[in-house]
């Protein structure tokens, strides 16, 4: 027999039920039994012609009272051939979960006039409470209602029968008086159409699978229900199911781990016990076992509780039955490890885990759209990435591929996407560079860590990253708090001019808070941090954006740069740098404490250690020349992925000595018009030299 499938109730007809010691009382309260009753007439109700489809109630877990042993040695006592069949059919069954259910299902069977009193549909013994099994049965048998209502109150067993069994059969009297058929359609839907989970445990300690049932309430899974027919179907014999089971395992171990997990999927809050059970919620979602071809309806078929991925493949096997249940769990295993390899061989390849892992990120419910079309037959690895870049290309940065564009403040997380982009493509220009360099013998000498990137995402107080002005964004100081705060910041930059320092001093004891008297301090500060001049468009454009994960954006929010310098450096060592307002003074006091320790993206870490800079000027300001540098990092890392204008100058910037017919040999002449409007447009922006432009002015 197979250890689980779907089982109907009529195919409970004559089999013995054992509810041992260690089960509770019946218990259901009134209110989860008429919740029973209207879900199946809802079920009955919602669709007339429902043939074939199924209203499942929760796993049926069951086990033999007796062991093999046991059962040969009463078969030996016999000679009789029908005892011997007698024996194997009517050997009584553990109930190891679902005795409430089963229990109820009984008393509405006794309502509906199906249970006799002396042919009951099924029997339940109980080895603690002897007199449960004849109070169950007499409770539909009129002659009997004196002495059931005498005992009622006995035990609770018989106090919650009782009143379950009265709540059944009110209910059907309303029903009747409303549609004389009601019963019998509501026995036939019963019947034939509301199904357990049946599980045949084959743990031979069925107290232990007990406890693992009910401890925290936490009942069978669909990864288990799943497990027990891939690993049980003895289609290649007992190695085959150790085999399975090892490959199960492997699978399951891979998937617990954070960084792999969160490389595949996005879900940081994903509560399910197995992870592997995300898999057969992704071949149900997408229907990969083509089920729509056989059952256009099958998606009503399965239902909405906890179950449905299980009766997704239920219904598949049942669709294929003439391959039979070996085949089908071949079949859906296979299509389970076609993914999970496909996942481990991206995971495995540098270039493929960061462009994949960059793609699933950025759109929801990729994954699978990646996958058929790497299974597509004649799919190479090279066409792959073709076909990776192409969707970067076209489809991701389509809101933000013009590096000369402004964007304002409700624009500019548009840009989320390139900037992360450039931090992907900065890791693979340093692995590339290693690997040619063969300085360590290594296929990669790191990765961009995605799960951190996206817990950092869950832990920011709006759920996400931001886009961060490098060079201040805030205007103007106009209140006593702004003004504290940008003071304070300031004092970082400023430790080395004495005389600047004590006028901000001063000006922090003053109680003549004149707005000219702090411009003027304001402008002195600037002087000694060397800011320049920025414009609003220069400030909303590319070359002033930075990727910060929301909650550190909100903490600095609009400081000068000194103080983001030391807040990201600070951060990246476990170090929180806040800024508090004494109520006392009215002054700004900067404070570190220590916390765990934050994912700074390295683009963001260069940005603020003036990497981009080979000899920066200072280290308290974000300049011009900064922006430009960065600029040309990101635009040279990220040039595949951007319009052709970006490549055409960048070869007219590398290449000096070009002359016009040299020029035209890489430029079609189509291409021509774009070119010279990009050049003249972008002049400030892409740095567009003078020569550049009298050489696309001559032809």
């Amino acid at each position: 027999m197979e250890n689980f499938r779907l089982c109907s109730v009529s195919s409970l007809r004559d089999k013995s039920f054992f509810i041992p010691n260690y089960q509770r009382g019946y218990k259901w309260e009134k209110e989860q039994v008429v919740d029973l009753l209207n879900d199946i007439e809802d079920f009955m109700n919602a669709d007339h012609e429902k043939i074939g489809e199924t209203y499942c109630i929760q796993p049926l877990v069951v086990g033999y009272t007796e062991d093999n042993k046991t059962l040969l040695d009463k078969i030996k006592e016999t000679d009789s051939l029908a005892e011997i069949q007698h024996l194997l059919e009517n050997r009584s069954l553990e109930v190891i979960d679902g005795q409430q259910r089963l229990t109820t299902i009984f008393l509405i069977l006794s309502a509906l006039g199906i249970n006799k009193p002396d042919d009951n549909f099924y029997s339940l013994e109980y080895e603690t409470r002897h007199g449960s099994w004849n109070y169950l049965q007499n409770l539909s048998i009129p002659d009997h209602r004196a002495e059931i209502l005498k005992l009622k109150d006995q035990n609770e067993d018989y106090y919650h029968m009782h009143e379950a069994y009265e709540t059944i059969r009110i209910w059907f009297s309303e029903k009747e008086t409303k549609e004389q058929t009601f019963k019998s359609r509501f026995s036939k839907t019963l019947l034939t159409q509301v199904k357990f989970i049946w599980y045949h445990s084959l743990d031979p300690n069925p107290v232990l699978v007990f406890r693992r049932l009910n401890d925290g309430k936490i009942g069978l899974t669909d990864a288990e229900l799943i497990k027990a027919f891939i690993l049980h179907c003895d289609y290649d014999g007992r190695k085959a199911m150790f085999e399975r089971a090892a490959e199960w395992d492997t699978f399951e171990y891979q998937l617990q781990d954070d960084e792999f997990w969160l490389f595949m999927q996005n879900d940081i809050d994903y509560h399910k016990p197995t992870r592997i059970e995300w898999i057969f919620d992704l071949i149900r979602n997408n229907d990969l076992l083509r089920l729509s071809e056989t059952d256009s309806k099958y998606k009503t078929r399965l239902g909405n509780d906890n179950h449905k991925t299980f009766r997704y493949f239920d219904l598949f096997i049942r669709h294929n039955k003439e391959i039979g249940l070996e085949e089908c769990s071949k079949i859906i295993w296979n299509k389970a490890k076609s993914i999970l390899n496909a996942i481990s061989e991206w995971y495995s390849d540098s270039t493929l885990y960061h462009h994949v892992g960059y793609c699933i990120h950025q759109k929801e419910g990729l994954l699978i759209k990646l996958y058929a079309k790497w299974s597509e037959q004649g799919m190479t690895k090279s066409r792959f990435h073709t076909y990776l870049r192409n969707l970067i290309a076209g489809d991701i940065l389509s809101g933000c591929n013009d590096l000369s564009a402004r964007y304002q403040e409700n624009e500019k997380r548009k840009c989320l996407p390139l900037l992360l982009l450039h931090n992907i493509e900065e890791v693979l220009w340093q692995n590339r560079n290693l690997r040619k360099e063969q300085r360590f013998g290594m296929g990669a000498f790191y990765r961009f860590p995605f799960h951190l990137y996206k817990k950092e995402e869950r832990k920011g107080s709006r759920n996400g990253w931001e886009i961060e002005h490098i060079a201040s964004n805030s205007g103007d100081a106009d209140d006593a708090k702004q003004k504290a705060y940008f003071l304070a910041a300031a004092k970082i930059g400023i430790n080395n001019d004495n005389i600047l320092l004590k006028e901000i001093e001063q000006y922090d004891e003053s109680s003549n808070d004149s707005p000219e008297q702090f411009s003027i301090l304001k402008q002195k500060i600037a002087h000694h941090l060397k800011e320049e001049e920025w414009s609003e468009d220069d400030k909303n454009m590319i070359w002033n954006f930075t990727l910060l994960d929301s909650g550190t954006n909100q903490e600095y929010q609009n400081a000068v740069f000194p103080f983001k310098r030391l807040y990201v450096i600070n951060k990246e060592d476990g170090i929180k740098t806040t800024m508090k307002l004494d109520p006392q003074t009215g002054k700004a006091l900067i404070a570190t404490t220590q916390q765990a320790i934050s994912f700074i993206p390295p683009i963001t870490k260069k940005i603020f250690t003036k990497a981009f800079s080979k000899s920066p000027n200072t280290l308290i300001s974000w300049t011009h020349d900064d922006a430009k540098m960065y600029l040309l990092d990101l635009e040279l890392k990220t040039e595949i992925y951007l319009p052709k204008a970006y490549r055409w100058l960048r070869k007219l910037r590398k290449n000096t000595d070009i002359d016009e017919q040299s020029f035209l040999a890489c430029i079609s002449e189509s291409d021509l018009p774009t070119i010279v409007k990009v050049a003249r447009e972008w002049k400030p922006i892409l740095f567009v030299t003078t020569k550049i432009l009298k050489l696309i002015s001559s032809i």
